[in-house]
Protein backbone atom coordinates (compact mmCIF):
# COMPACT_ATOMS: atom_id res chain seq x y z
CA UNK A 1 0.00 0.00 0.00
CA UNK A 2 1.64 3.18 -1.11
CA UNK A 3 1.41 6.09 1.73
CA UNK A 4 -0.65 9.03 0.89
CA UNK A 5 -0.15 12.29 3.36
CA UNK A 6 -3.18 13.35 4.32
CA UNK A 7 -3.25 17.51 5.22
CA UNK A 8 -5.80 18.20 8.04
CA UNK A 9 -5.95 22.13 9.13
CA UNK A 10 -6.39 21.32 12.85
CA UNK A 11 -5.38 23.70 15.26
CA UNK A 12 -7.95 25.00 17.40
CA UNK A 13 -7.97 29.06 18.13
CA UNK A 14 -11.52 29.06 19.71
CA UNK A 15 -11.19 32.24 21.54
CA UNK A 16 -13.03 32.81 24.19
CA UNK A 17 -13.70 36.53 23.97
CA UNK A 18 -14.50 36.53 20.76
CA UNK A 19 -17.80 37.54 20.09
CA UNK A 20 -20.75 34.39 18.80
CA UNK A 21 -23.79 34.41 20.05
CA UNK A 22 -23.42 37.68 21.55
CA UNK A 23 -25.68 40.55 22.65
CA UNK A 24 -25.39 44.41 23.53
CA UNK A 25 -27.30 45.12 26.43
CA UNK A 26 -28.32 48.95 27.90
CA UNK A 27 -29.03 49.29 31.30
CA UNK A 28 -29.01 51.91 33.96
CA UNK A 29 -26.89 54.10 31.92
CA UNK A 30 -23.92 51.62 30.47
CA UNK A 31 -24.12 48.84 28.36
CA UNK A 32 -22.24 45.37 27.44
CA UNK A 33 -22.04 42.41 25.44
CA UNK A 34 -22.13 39.15 26.25
CA UNK A 35 -20.39 36.46 24.73
CA UNK A 36 -20.92 32.45 25.09
CA UNK A 37 -17.42 30.60 25.49
CA UNK A 38 -15.54 27.38 24.63
CA UNK A 39 -13.64 25.78 27.14
CA UNK A 40 -11.58 22.58 27.89
CA UNK A 41 -13.53 21.11 30.53
CA UNK A 42 -11.90 21.08 33.62
CA UNK A 43 -10.11 24.11 32.99
CA UNK A 44 -10.50 27.26 34.69
CA UNK A 45 -13.40 29.82 33.37
CA UNK A 46 -12.90 33.22 34.39
CA UNK A 47 -16.44 35.42 34.92
CA UNK A 48 -14.84 38.08 33.05
CA UNK A 49 -14.29 35.45 29.57
CA UNK A 50 -18.21 36.45 29.19
CA UNK A 51 -17.79 39.76 28.63
CA UNK A 52 -16.47 42.17 25.94
CA UNK A 53 -13.13 43.75 27.24
CA UNK A 54 -13.95 47.25 26.42
CA UNK A 55 -16.56 47.71 29.02
CA UNK A 56 -14.16 49.25 31.48
CA UNK A 57 -15.26 49.15 34.56
CA UNK A 58 -17.99 46.32 34.78
CA UNK A 59 -17.32 43.89 37.05
CA UNK A 60 -18.62 40.35 36.39
CA UNK A 61 -19.54 37.20 38.56
CA UNK A 62 -21.44 34.13 37.84
CA UNK A 63 -23.45 31.57 39.38
CA UNK A 64 -23.61 28.05 38.50
CA UNK A 65 -25.41 25.06 40.64
CA UNK A 66 -22.37 22.41 40.56
CA UNK A 67 -19.25 21.28 41.86
CA UNK A 68 -17.27 22.35 38.41
CA UNK A 69 -17.68 22.75 34.97
CA UNK A 70 -19.09 19.15 33.87
CA UNK A 71 -18.14 18.43 29.89
CA UNK A 72 -21.89 19.76 28.08
CA UNK A 73 -23.43 23.06 27.39
CA UNK A 74 -24.77 25.53 30.55
CA UNK A 75 -26.38 28.30 30.62
CA UNK A 76 -24.92 30.75 33.54
CA UNK A 77 -26.54 33.84 34.92
CA UNK A 78 -24.31 36.62 35.10
CA UNK A 79 -24.39 39.92 37.55
CA UNK A 80 -23.00 42.69 36.26
CA UNK A 81 -21.88 45.93 38.29
CA UNK A 82 -20.10 49.58 37.20
CA UNK A 83 -20.23 51.52 40.67
CA UNK A 84 -24.04 51.01 42.29
CA UNK A 85 -25.48 50.10 39.11
CA UNK A 86 -25.85 46.50 38.39
CA UNK A 87 -27.88 44.15 35.82
CA UNK A 88 -28.09 40.30 35.12
CA UNK A 89 -27.99 38.62 32.33
CA UNK A 90 -27.70 35.13 30.92
CA UNK A 91 -24.45 33.37 29.08
CA UNK A 92 -23.33 29.85 27.80
CA UNK A 93 -20.35 27.95 28.55
CA UNK A 94 -19.36 25.13 25.79
CA UNK A 95 -17.34 22.61 28.14
CA UNK A 96 -15.47 20.39 25.63
CA UNK A 97 -14.16 16.95 26.74
CA UNK A 98 -10.59 16.43 24.60
CA UNK A 99 -9.96 12.91 23.01
CA UNK A 100 -6.65 11.01 24.30
CA UNK A 101 -6.37 9.98 20.06
CA UNK A 102 -8.69 9.18 17.24
CA UNK A 103 -8.86 6.39 15.77
CA UNK A 104 -9.49 6.59 12.09
CA UNK A 105 -10.05 3.09 10.21
CA UNK A 106 -7.72 2.21 7.60
CA UNK A 107 -9.92 -0.11 5.63
CA UNK A 108 -11.96 3.05 4.94
CA UNK A 109 -13.03 3.17 1.30
CA UNK A 110 -12.36 6.88 1.06
CA UNK A 111 -9.86 9.17 2.24
CA UNK A 112 -11.12 10.39 5.56
CA UNK A 113 -12.42 13.66 6.20
CA UNK A 114 -11.47 14.49 9.36
CA UNK A 115 -12.68 17.79 11.44
CA UNK A 116 -11.00 19.44 14.24
CA UNK A 117 -14.36 19.27 16.60
CA UNK A 118 -13.63 15.13 15.65
CA UNK A 119 -11.41 15.38 18.95
CA UNK A 120 -13.93 15.94 21.29
CA UNK A 121 -16.17 13.29 22.92
CA UNK A 122 -19.20 15.79 23.30
CA UNK A 123 -20.67 15.71 19.56
CA UNK A 124 -23.98 16.64 20.18
CA UNK A 125 -22.78 20.27 21.40
CA UNK A 126 -20.75 21.29 18.88
CA UNK A 127 -22.79 22.00 16.23
CA UNK A 128 -23.43 24.88 17.85
CA UNK A 129 -19.84 26.29 17.70
CA UNK A 130 -18.96 28.31 14.60
CA UNK A 131 -16.73 26.46 12.20
CA UNK A 132 -14.78 29.32 11.35
CA UNK A 133 -12.72 30.01 14.76
CA UNK A 134 -11.22 26.63 13.59
CA UNK A 135 -7.79 27.29 12.66
CA UNK A 136 -4.54 25.30 12.50
CA UNK A 137 -2.70 22.28 10.06
CA UNK A 138 -1.89 18.59 11.04
CA UNK A 139 0.19 15.93 9.29
CA UNK A 140 -0.12 12.21 9.11
CA UNK A 141 0.88 9.40 7.09
CA UNK A 142 -2.31 6.87 5.70
CA UNK A 143 -0.99 4.10 7.67
CA UNK A 144 -1.14 2.07 10.41
CA UNK A 145 0.39 4.38 13.49
CA UNK A 146 0.17 7.08 16.01
CA UNK A 147 1.07 10.90 15.25
CA UNK A 148 0.22 13.74 17.54
CA UNK A 149 -1.78 16.53 17.78
CA UNK A 150 -2.13 19.56 19.91
CA UNK A 151 -4.73 21.58 20.25
CA UNK A 152 -5.71 24.54 21.63
CA UNK A 153 -9.06 26.31 23.32
CA UNK A 154 -9.08 29.63 24.78
CA UNK A 155 -5.38 29.38 24.82
CA UNK A 156 -5.06 25.99 26.88
CA UNK A 157 -3.17 23.52 25.05
CA UNK A 158 -4.37 19.60 25.33
CA UNK A 159 -1.87 17.05 23.35
CA UNK A 160 -4.02 14.47 20.77
CA UNK A 161 -3.43 11.79 18.22
CA UNK A 162 -4.36 10.44 15.35
CA UNK A 163 -4.53 6.99 15.27
CA UNK A 164 -4.55 5.10 11.86
CA UNK A 165 -6.18 1.63 12.54
CA UNK A 166 -6.84 -1.82 11.32
CA UNK A 167 -9.85 -3.12 14.01
CA UNK A 168 -11.94 -4.57 10.96
CA UNK A 169 -11.88 -8.75 10.14
CA UNK A 170 -11.01 -10.26 7.02
CA UNK A 171 -13.46 -10.25 4.07
CA UNK A 172 -13.70 -14.28 3.11
CA UNK A 173 -16.04 -15.06 0.20
CA UNK A 174 -16.37 -19.13 0.81
CA UNK A 175 -18.28 -21.78 -0.66
CA UNK A 176 -20.29 -25.08 0.10
CA UNK A 177 -18.15 -28.32 0.18
CA UNK A 178 -19.08 -32.43 -0.36
CA UNK A 179 -16.27 -34.47 0.82
CA UNK A 180 -16.44 -38.80 0.76
CA UNK A 181 -16.59 -39.82 4.50
CA UNK A 182 -13.28 -39.54 6.45
CA UNK A 183 -11.67 -37.41 3.31
CA UNK A 184 -9.26 -34.29 5.59
CA UNK A 185 -10.84 -31.38 4.86
CA UNK A 186 -8.65 -27.71 5.74
CA UNK A 187 -10.51 -24.60 6.30
CA UNK A 188 -8.74 -23.07 3.26
CA UNK A 189 -10.96 -25.27 1.20
CA UNK A 190 -13.86 -23.74 2.39
CA UNK A 191 -12.48 -20.08 1.00
CA UNK A 192 -12.86 -19.08 -2.50
CA UNK A 193 -10.67 -15.39 -1.72
CA UNK A 194 -9.79 -13.53 0.96
CA UNK A 195 -9.18 -9.78 1.66
CA UNK A 196 -7.99 -7.76 4.45
CA UNK A 197 -5.90 -4.43 4.06
CA UNK A 198 -3.16 -5.30 6.71
CA UNK A 199 -3.22 -8.94 5.42
CA UNK A 200 -4.71 -12.27 6.39
CA UNK A 201 -2.43 -14.14 8.54
CA UNK A 202 -4.77 -16.55 9.50
CA UNK A 203 -7.64 -19.33 8.84
CA UNK A 204 -8.88 -22.29 10.95
CA UNK A 205 -12.25 -24.13 11.94
CA UNK A 206 -13.75 -22.59 15.13
CA UNK A 207 -14.40 -26.05 15.70
CA UNK A 208 -13.48 -28.99 13.89
CA UNK A 209 -15.67 -30.51 11.72
CA UNK A 210 -17.44 -34.38 11.85
CA UNK A 211 -15.93 -35.63 8.65
CA UNK A 212 -17.09 -39.64 9.75
CA UNK A 213 -20.78 -39.18 9.97
CA UNK A 214 -22.94 -39.10 6.88
CA UNK A 215 -24.70 -36.02 6.83
CA UNK A 216 -24.82 -31.83 6.06
CA UNK A 217 -24.05 -29.52 8.68
CA UNK A 218 -22.18 -26.06 9.21
CA UNK A 219 -18.65 -25.13 9.52
CA UNK A 220 -17.99 -21.72 10.42
CA UNK A 221 -14.28 -20.47 9.22
CA UNK A 222 -12.75 -18.07 10.88
CA UNK A 223 -10.28 -15.22 9.53
CA UNK A 224 -7.77 -13.09 11.39
CA UNK A 225 -5.30 -10.40 10.05
CA UNK A 226 -1.52 -9.76 11.52
CA UNK A 227 -3.52 -7.52 14.41
CA UNK A 228 -5.95 -10.13 15.66
CA UNK A 229 -9.08 -8.59 14.58
CA UNK A 230 -11.36 -11.67 12.98
CA UNK A 231 -14.63 -12.32 11.15
CA UNK A 232 -16.35 -15.83 10.51
CA UNK A 233 -18.65 -17.36 7.86
CA UNK A 234 -21.14 -20.35 7.94
CA UNK A 235 -20.43 -22.92 5.26
CA UNK A 236 -22.45 -26.07 4.65
CA UNK A 237 -20.24 -29.02 4.88
CA UNK A 238 -21.74 -32.26 2.91
CA UNK A 239 -20.03 -36.13 4.34
CA UNK A 240 -20.89 -38.35 1.71
CA UNK A 241 -20.86 -41.75 1.97
CA UNK A 242 -17.30 -43.50 2.24
CA UNK A 243 -16.86 -46.80 -0.66
CA UNK A 244 -12.91 -47.44 -0.54
CA UNK A 245 -13.31 -50.66 1.35
CA UNK A 246 -10.47 -50.96 4.56
CA UNK A 247 -6.97 -52.93 4.37
CA UNK A 248 -5.81 -55.83 6.25
CA UNK A 249 -1.88 -55.26 6.85
CA UNK A 250 0.52 -58.03 8.50
CA UNK A 251 -1.21 -61.00 6.75
CA UNK A 252 1.16 -63.28 5.47
CA UNK A 253 1.92 -66.93 4.33
CA UNK A 254 3.13 -68.98 7.47
CA UNK A 255 5.58 -72.26 7.77
CA UNK A 256 5.32 -74.21 10.71
CA UNK A 257 6.48 -77.83 11.76
CA UNK A 258 3.62 -80.07 12.47
CA UNK A 259 2.38 -80.16 15.65
CA UNK A 260 3.65 -76.37 16.33
CA UNK A 261 1.66 -73.19 17.39
CA UNK A 262 0.61 -70.56 15.19
CA UNK A 263 -0.66 -66.81 16.53
CA UNK A 264 -2.73 -66.05 14.04
CA UNK A 265 -3.60 -62.57 15.07
CA UNK A 266 0.14 -61.92 15.87
CA UNK A 267 1.54 -58.86 13.64
CA UNK A 268 -1.66 -58.67 11.46
CA UNK A 269 -3.96 -55.45 12.00
CA UNK A 270 -7.50 -54.02 10.14
CA UNK A 271 -7.56 -50.21 9.74
CA UNK A 272 -11.40 -48.36 7.27
CA UNK A 273 -9.58 -46.36 4.32
CA UNK A 274 -8.37 -43.39 6.80
CA UNK A 275 -6.34 -45.62 8.89
CA UNK A 276 -8.73 -46.02 11.73
CA UNK A 277 -8.05 -49.53 13.62
CA UNK A 278 -10.73 -51.96 12.86
CA UNK A 279 -11.56 -55.28 14.42
CA UNK A 280 -11.11 -58.53 12.31
CA UNK A 281 -12.28 -62.11 12.26
CA UNK A 282 -9.88 -65.26 11.21
CA UNK A 283 -11.08 -68.22 9.30
CA UNK A 284 -8.65 -70.94 10.57
CA UNK A 285 -10.69 -73.96 10.32
CA UNK A 286 -9.22 -75.92 7.78
CA UNK A 287 -6.13 -75.74 9.40
CA UNK A 288 -5.20 -79.42 10.96
CA UNK A 289 -1.69 -78.62 12.50
CA UNK A 290 -0.95 -82.25 13.07
CA UNK A 291 -0.84 -83.27 9.32
CA UNK A 292 1.63 -82.00 6.91
CA UNK A 293 -0.28 -80.32 3.70
CA UNK A 294 -1.00 -76.79 3.05
CA UNK A 295 -4.19 -74.69 4.17
CA UNK A 296 -6.11 -71.95 3.77
CA UNK A 297 -6.75 -69.09 6.53
CA UNK A 298 -8.86 -66.43 5.72
CA UNK A 299 -8.67 -62.81 7.18
CA UNK A 300 -12.16 -60.21 6.80
CA UNK A 301 -13.19 -56.87 8.46
CA UNK A 302 -16.04 -54.70 7.67
CA UNK A 303 -15.88 -50.27 8.76
CA UNK A 304 -19.16 -48.65 9.49
CA UNK A 305 -19.89 -48.23 5.95
CA UNK A 306 -20.27 -51.49 5.45
CA UNK A 307 -17.29 -52.23 3.18
CA UNK A 308 -15.47 -55.12 3.03
CA UNK A 309 -11.94 -56.76 2.85
CA UNK A 310 -10.85 -60.45 2.96
CA UNK A 311 -7.34 -61.74 2.56
CA UNK A 312 -6.48 -65.66 1.90
CA UNK A 313 -2.73 -66.58 3.27
CA UNK A 314 -1.18 -69.89 3.15
CA UNK A 315 -0.43 -71.71 5.86
CA UNK A 316 2.22 -74.50 5.07
CA UNK A 317 2.62 -77.49 7.85
CA UNK A 318 5.81 -79.33 7.48
CA UNK A 319 8.52 -81.84 8.34
CA UNK A 320 11.17 -79.56 8.62
CA UNK A 321 12.28 -77.46 11.47
CA UNK A 322 12.91 -73.96 10.85
CA UNK A 323 15.03 -73.35 13.41
CA UNK A 324 17.29 -76.30 11.64
CA UNK A 325 16.95 -73.85 9.00
CA UNK A 326 18.08 -70.61 10.54
CA UNK A 327 21.22 -72.41 12.41
CA UNK A 328 22.67 -73.73 9.25
CA UNK A 329 22.35 -70.30 7.25
CA UNK A 330 23.40 -69.00 10.23
CA UNK A 331 27.22 -71.25 9.92
CA UNK A 332 27.10 -69.98 6.46
CA UNK A 333 26.59 -66.03 6.74
CA UNK A 334 29.29 -66.43 9.73
CA UNK A 335 31.58 -67.81 6.98
CA UNK A 336 31.15 -65.20 4.25
CA UNK A 337 30.36 -61.92 6.13
CA UNK A 338 32.58 -59.70 7.73
CA UNK A 339 32.70 -57.13 10.54
CA UNK A 340 32.11 -53.32 9.13
CA UNK A 341 30.37 -54.47 5.60
CA UNK A 342 27.54 -52.68 4.48
CA UNK A 343 24.45 -54.13 3.40
CA UNK A 344 24.84 -54.27 -0.20
CA UNK A 345 28.48 -56.01 0.26
CA UNK A 346 26.29 -58.30 2.41
CA UNK A 347 23.61 -58.99 0.01
CA UNK A 348 26.32 -59.42 -2.68
CA UNK A 349 28.37 -62.03 -0.71
CA UNK A 350 24.97 -64.17 -0.17
CA UNK A 351 24.56 -63.75 -4.18
CA UNK A 352 28.17 -64.91 -4.89
CA UNK A 353 27.52 -67.77 -2.18
CA UNK A 354 24.39 -68.93 -3.82
CA UNK A 355 25.68 -69.12 -7.58
CA UNK A 356 29.02 -71.08 -6.39
CA UNK A 357 26.94 -73.46 -4.47
CA UNK A 358 23.64 -74.16 -5.78
CA UNK A 359 23.22 -75.81 -9.13
CA UNK A 360 19.64 -74.84 -11.41
CA UNK A 361 17.39 -77.84 -11.63
CA UNK A 362 13.99 -78.55 -12.35
CA UNK A 363 13.44 -81.61 -11.22
CA UNK A 364 13.11 -80.50 -6.69
CA UNK A 365 9.59 -78.73 -6.52
CA UNK A 366 8.46 -77.46 -2.86
CA UNK A 367 5.56 -75.35 -2.36
CA UNK A 368 7.35 -73.59 1.08
CA UNK A 369 9.80 -71.65 1.91
CA UNK A 370 11.68 -73.90 4.44
CA UNK A 371 11.02 -76.60 2.91
CA UNK A 372 12.92 -75.48 -0.63
CA UNK A 373 15.87 -73.92 1.90
CA UNK A 374 16.37 -77.39 3.14
CA UNK A 375 16.26 -78.92 -0.33
CA UNK A 376 19.36 -75.99 -1.27
CA UNK A 377 21.03 -76.78 1.86
CA UNK A 378 20.49 -80.70 1.76
CA UNK A 379 21.11 -81.19 -1.66
CA UNK A 380 22.41 -78.13 -2.84
CA UNK A 381 20.30 -77.37 -6.00
CA UNK A 382 16.81 -76.49 -7.26
CA UNK A 383 14.60 -74.73 -8.96
CA UNK A 384 14.24 -70.62 -8.91
CA UNK A 385 11.67 -71.12 -6.08
CA UNK A 386 14.97 -73.16 -4.60
CA UNK A 387 16.63 -70.35 -4.83
CA UNK A 388 14.44 -67.61 -3.92
CA UNK A 389 13.50 -69.47 -0.28
CA UNK A 390 17.48 -69.61 0.75
CA UNK A 391 17.84 -66.58 -0.98
CA UNK A 392 15.12 -65.10 1.24
CA UNK A 393 16.21 -67.14 4.76
CA UNK A 394 20.20 -65.87 4.35
CA UNK A 395 18.64 -62.02 3.21
CA UNK A 396 16.28 -61.97 6.26
CA UNK A 397 18.84 -63.55 8.94
CA UNK A 398 21.32 -61.27 7.82
CA UNK A 399 19.11 -58.28 8.77
CA UNK A 400 18.45 -57.18 4.39
CA UNK A 401 14.72 -56.58 3.94
CA UNK A 402 13.31 -58.82 1.02
CA UNK A 403 9.90 -59.93 -0.47
CA UNK A 404 9.01 -62.43 -3.04
CA UNK A 405 8.23 -61.32 -6.43
CA UNK A 406 6.29 -63.98 -9.25
CA UNK A 407 5.98 -63.82 -13.01
CA UNK A 408 2.68 -62.92 -13.82
CA UNK A 409 0.93 -66.25 -13.96
CA UNK A 410 -0.03 -67.39 -17.59
CA UNK A 411 2.37 -64.82 -19.15
CA UNK A 412 5.03 -67.96 -20.34
CA UNK A 413 5.00 -71.37 -20.10
CA UNK A 414 6.40 -71.50 -16.74
CA UNK A 415 6.64 -69.60 -13.22
CA UNK A 416 9.50 -67.51 -12.04
CA UNK A 417 10.21 -66.06 -8.70
CA UNK A 418 12.94 -63.76 -7.30
CA UNK A 419 13.72 -61.77 -4.67
CA UNK A 420 13.02 -57.82 -4.18
CA UNK A 421 15.82 -56.46 -1.29
CA UNK A 422 16.68 -52.74 0.08
CA UNK A 423 19.52 -53.26 1.43
CA UNK A 424 20.86 -49.72 3.40
CA UNK A 425 17.69 -48.12 2.79
CA UNK A 426 18.89 -47.38 -1.24
CA UNK A 427 15.10 -48.47 -2.53
CA UNK A 428 14.06 -51.60 -3.49
CA UNK A 429 15.93 -53.48 -6.49
CA UNK A 430 15.22 -57.24 -7.81
CA UNK A 431 17.78 -59.83 -6.62
CA UNK A 432 17.74 -62.77 -8.78
CA UNK A 433 20.23 -65.48 -7.28
CA UNK A 434 18.55 -68.21 -10.07
CA UNK A 435 20.88 -68.65 -13.05
CA UNK A 436 19.89 -67.30 -16.03
CA UNK A 437 20.14 -68.39 -19.87
CA UNK A 438 22.45 -65.39 -20.55
CA UNK A 439 24.59 -63.30 -19.00
CA UNK A 440 22.90 -60.15 -17.74
CA UNK A 441 23.07 -58.11 -14.34
CA UNK A 442 20.84 -59.89 -11.83
CA UNK A 443 22.21 -58.58 -8.46
CA UNK A 444 20.54 -55.46 -7.75
CA UNK A 445 18.97 -54.59 -11.02
CA UNK A 446 16.48 -51.65 -11.28
CA UNK A 447 12.89 -52.00 -13.01
CA UNK A 448 14.22 -50.66 -16.02
CA UNK A 449 16.98 -53.11 -16.32
CA UNK A 450 14.33 -55.49 -16.06
CA UNK A 451 12.45 -54.44 -18.96
CA UNK A 452 15.89 -54.71 -21.17
CA UNK A 453 16.68 -58.01 -19.43
CA UNK A 454 13.44 -59.32 -21.23
CA UNK A 455 13.43 -57.77 -24.13
CA UNK A 456 16.94 -59.14 -24.53
CA UNK A 457 16.06 -62.71 -23.40
CA UNK A 458 13.39 -62.91 -26.26
CA UNK A 459 15.63 -61.73 -28.62
CA UNK A 460 18.32 -63.78 -27.98
CA UNK A 461 16.28 -67.30 -26.36
CA UNK A 462 12.76 -66.84 -27.41
CA UNK A 463 11.79 -66.95 -23.85
CA UNK A 464 9.09 -64.13 -23.30
CA UNK A 465 8.10 -62.06 -20.33
CA UNK A 466 11.14 -63.11 -18.04
CA UNK A 467 10.69 -60.37 -16.01
CA UNK A 468 7.16 -58.93 -16.76
CA UNK A 469 5.80 -58.76 -13.10
CA UNK A 470 2.44 -56.39 -12.11
CA UNK A 471 3.95 -53.56 -10.38
CA UNK A 472 0.77 -52.91 -8.07
CA UNK A 473 1.16 -55.82 -5.90
CA UNK A 474 5.01 -54.70 -4.87
CA UNK A 475 6.57 -51.49 -3.44
CA UNK A 476 7.98 -48.85 -5.46
CA UNK A 477 11.15 -50.22 -7.33
CA UNK A 478 14.02 -47.92 -8.27
CA UNK A 479 13.60 -46.88 -11.94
Amino acid sequence: MGINRVHVYLVILIIGLAAFGAGVWFNSGFEYEVSSVVAIAGSPVSPDYFVNGSNSGVTVGFSYDGDSFEPGRHELKLSLRRGLRSHAATAVLYSLEPLDYLNVELTSAAQPQISPLDFFANQSILSDIPVDVVRGLIEFEWEIGEYPVEIYVNGHRFDSAVRVVDTTGPVLETEALSIRAGDEVMPENFVVSGYDTSGILDIRFAAPPDIFTEQTSFVEIIGEDVFGNTSSRLVALAVLANDVPPTIIGAEDIEIMVGGNIMFRAGVSAEDAFGRPLEFVVDNTQVDIGTPGVYTVTYSTIDEWGNTADVDIVVHVINVDPEWIHEQADIILQRILREGMTQVEEARAIFDWLQANLRNTGDIRRDSIYEAAYAALTNRQGNCFVYFSLSHVMLTRAGIPSIRIDRIPGSARTLHRWNLINPDGLGWHHFDATPAPIAINRFMFTSSEARRHTERMERETGRVNYYLYDPDLYPEIVQ
